[in-house]
């Protein structure tokens, strides 16, 4: 009498039983595909044995078979996935094989060349800049004004930061910033401070003199601004 194979063994069994295969693939923690594949024969699916046996004994628990039994039917229909002298488990099983390692290592090496261009042409180390418009890059100091308040007005580099007398400017996507300045009577020192991650910063110092409209610039004020 021809012995039955272990997919018929496994389908009688799970019918008897009343069962799916999905109740089976639960109850045992057996990945569906390898369920599948014993059933389908469809070898080139199944790992090797060491990674299905205990898998294999899950299956003839739930199926009231004989575990031993049910791994030598195993054995002898896909002996080809058993391990052996040219099978073995790896010694670290999370080991990439040495050809997926070179193309990882190659492929990080290539991404980290490329971002350093990247990074080195687009001025991500480099020294920011300043550009104001108010008050004016090039004028007298102390810029003179006769109203209590100027209009601070420049623009940075998109991704820089701007300190203005130790204080956060707000800025616009593009770098760009407006801002109402209230100012003291008479001299008022204003430090514009810029700064770009992992670069460098630079330090603009801009002298404003409020002069209300009944008092005239002392002669004695005479102060310069300064560059870092």
């Amino acid at each position: 009498m021809e012995q039955r194979r272990l997919r018929e063994i496994i389908l009688d069994n799970i019918e008897a039983k009343d069962l799916s295969v999905r109740d089976v693939v639960e109850r045992t923690g057996m990945p569906e595909s390898y369920l599948n594949a014993i059933i389908n024969d469809h070898r080139d699916a199944l790992p090797a044995f060491p990674y299905v046996r205990i898998y294999l004994i899950r299956l003839a628990e739930v199926l009231s078979l004989t575990p031993t039994e049910v791994i030598e039917q195993y054995k002898a229909e896909f002996n080809e996935k058993v391990s052996g002298a040219a099978d073995m488990l790896p010694g670290n099983r999370f080991a990439l094989p040495s050809s997926r390692r070179r193309y990882l290592i190659g492929g990080g090496i290539c991404a980290v060349i490329i971002l350093g261009y990247v990074l080195s042409n687009s001025g991500f180390f480099g020294k920011p800049s300043l550009a104001l418009s108010m008050p004016p890059q090039n004028s007298g100091d102390p810029y003179i004004v006769n109203e209590a308040s100027i209009q601070l007005v420049g623009q940075i580099q998109p991704g820089d930061k701007l300190l203005i007398n130790g204080q956060a400017a707000p800025l616009t996507a593009e770098g760009s910033f407006t801002i109402e300045y209230p100012l003291s009577p008479e001299l008022n020192t204003i430090e514009f401070m810029v700064s770009r991650f992992l670069g460098r910063q630079i330090s603009v110092v801009k002298h404003v003199y409020y002069q209300e409209a009944s008092t005239t610039v002392p002669t004695s004020v005479r102060t310069s601004s300064s560059t870092q």
